[in-house]
């Protein structure tokens, strides 16, 4: 998705990934580091009582970002 569509833009190095990381002691907290063809970010997002998701990020690992969701099956 973040392959240039347009010859007006133009992007050094046009790759993006990013892994992800579950610890085995705690299923609930999600590490994750990307690139994403700009630059570097890395959070970590934790779910509490099986519904209630709070996110952190550190975008371009300069600007803090925090975030919440609630996740259920209708």
């Amino acid at each position: 998705y973040n392959i240039p569509v347009s010859v007006h833009v133009m992007q050094r190095f046009p790759l993006s990934g990013g892994v992800s990381f579950a610890p085995s002691f705690l299923k609930s907290l999600n590490i994750i580091a990307e690139y994403d063809s700009r630059d570097f970010n890395i959070g970590a997002n934790v779910l509490l009582f099986k519904h209630l998701y709070f996110q952190f990020f550190m975008n371009e690992l300069k600007y803090p970002v925090f975030g919440m969701h609630i996740q259920f099956t209708i």
